[in-house]
């Protein structure tokens, strides 16, 4: 009776849930979580592999192995994880950030996963338009490109839709050439004439706002995400790449000297 009433609780929620077996299999899966990916009902995800039905591949399009997911980790670790920095697949193959959050739960047959998530795609939209009134305070003007890159060429408007799409982790030269109706080699040569390379100019501005938003004492993990990359990891090893310095170590110095001293980097 109490298993009966625990399912008819989990089902009445309007979160999604479901239940990770020790095999990595679904278990459980309330109306909501269905929904949400585009499924009829629970019963449609029992049994399927949760990493391999909803988190095989990053946002970018690469493959998620399932040993490096973070959802998955709890059975290994037996602590609960909450985090923002995934995102799921639906069953039509669209997919969406998620706030999420994995506690380790003894089965009769091992250790499994409740996990429950919900979808923040409209704090992705809240945080590109909090990234374009940020760059305005900082006084970066947005309808023209620094000297070294010239005027009056289509460098320009691709230079602009980054900045202004920059929180977005899908962003990518395929997403500049579909937008611009052009072959991706069209906007490598574009970017190639000033220099450098779209991935890398994409990288460079979402560091740039990344540095903005630790001197405004946001966490590591919230500012890479809100810097539109894909996980704390990646954001932490390009930050380092980058300056030589991580950001954690960065917003430590910050804390420390102001947010308005300079602090020197790589």
């Amino acid at each position: 009776m109490a298993q009966g009433l625990a399912e008819q609780i989990l089902q009445s929620l309007p979160r999604p849930v479901w239940l990770i077996d020790d095999a990595g299999l679904i278990a459980f899966a309330n109306e909501a979580a269905a929904h949400q990916l585009g499924y009829r009902d629970g019963r449609d995800l029992l049994g399927r592999p949760s990493h391999d039905t909803v988190h095989h591949r990053r946002p970018d399009g690469s493959a998620y192995p399932a040993e490096e997911c973070p959802v998955l980790r709890p059975a290994g670790t037996g602590r609960a994880v909450t985090s923002e920095d995934q995102w799921f697949i639906r069953r039509d193959d669209s997919q969406f950030p998620i706030a999420w959050s994995a506690v380790p739960i003894e089965l009769d047959d091992g250790r499994g996963i409740v996990l429950s998530f919900s979808d923040i795609s409209h704090h992705r939209q809240r945080d590109r338009l909090a990234c374009q009134r940020r760059w305005a305070d900082a006084d970066i003007d947005r309808h023209s490109l620094p000297d070294r890159f010239g005027a009056g060429r289509p460098l320009d408007a691709l230079t602009l839709y980054i900045r202004d799409r920059v929180t977005d982790p899908t962003l990518s030269p395929q997403v500049l050439a579909r937008a611009f109706h052009v072959s991706v080699r069209t906007i490598q040569l574009t970017f190639a004439d000033a220099g450098t390379s779209p991935a890398r100019y994409i990288r460079q501005e979402r560091l740039n706002y990344a540095r903005l938003l630790l001197a405004d004492g946001l966490p590591v993990a919230v500012t890479g995400r809100r810097a539109g990359f894909a996980d704390t990891g990646t954001f932490a090893r390009a930050f380092r790449r980058q300056f030589g310095i991580s950001p954690s170590a960065y917003a430590e110095t910050l804390s420390r000297t102001g947010p308005e001293s300079s602090v020197e980097l790589g």
